[in-house]
């Protein structure tokens, strides 16, 4: 019989279940409540909690991502952080409508804007870049230097007197 010191670990079997499915989902959370609850949990009931955390972890990355957030969110939580209010954003980003604009989801962030932002109020330029980058990419429409008829540019005079004429 082979001899255990205290350094040896005893192994213990945990019993866990694949969650595939929001009824598996609930039965995880309720164990993970009721394991959480408890007041002397051995090293089992740790290694199971560990366990079906990871589990639901996984399961609500894939099936319930949680979105990033937008620039307009990451400006709001900072200053929320710091105990501002929006009034603090107009030396940074301009006029009180621009504020409001960016706040809005109608303008976008300059660089500029994103480099003052970042100095004074802290905010990480992932969370500007990120979100704004994204917005760009959703707002594509018309372009302006769409060629028309005759080779004139949809915004310039000569295509408006080929619309016309």
């Amino acid at each position: 019989m082979p001899t255990t010191t205290r350094s040896t670990r005893r192994q213990s079997r945990i019993e866990v279940f694949a969650i595939r499915s929001g009824a598996d989902l609930e039965k995880a959370l309720d164990q993970i409540g009721t394991l959480m609850e408890s007041p002397n949990l051995d090293q089992a009931g740790e290694d199971r909690l560990e366990v079906l955390s990871t589990l639901v972890e996984a399961y609500e990355n894939e099936h319930e991502p949680i979105p990033p957030p937008t620039a307009a969110d990451a400006i709001l939580f900072r200053l929320d952080q710091l105990g501002l209010t929006i009034k603090a954003l107009e030396p940074v980003l301009g006029t009180r409508a621009r504020v409001y604009e960016i706040l809005h989801g109608t303008r976008t962030l300059s660089a500029q804007m994103m480099i003052k932002l970042n100095a004074k109020f802290g905010v990480p330029f992932e969370s500007l870049i990120t979100a704004t980058a994204k917005r760009r990419g959703r707002e594509k429409g018309p372009s302006r230097t769409k060629k028309t008829r005759r080779g004139a540019r949809s915004g310039s005079r000569a295509a408006r007197r080929v619309r016309s004429g």
